[in-house]
């Protein structure tokens, strides 16, 4: 599956790669999404976060 994932001091802060699917506990589901965006304030989140720090 494709996420968002962390790339501090790259020329692009964040890339999007294929990740390994998320196994859901119980209480949990999975939910498939055919778009996203990115606004400021996760801009923000994503810079104080370490390399490799992913979103699915």
């Amino acid at each position: 599956m494709l996420a968002m994932v962390n790339t501090p001091g790259r020329q692009e802060p964040v890339e999007i790669q294929n990740v390994q699917e998320p196994e859901p506990t119980p209480g949990e589901m999975l939910v498939e999404a055919r778009a996203f965006s990115i606004n400021r304030g996760e801009l923000n989140l994503v810079a104080n976060r370490p390399e490799g720090w992913r979103t699915v």
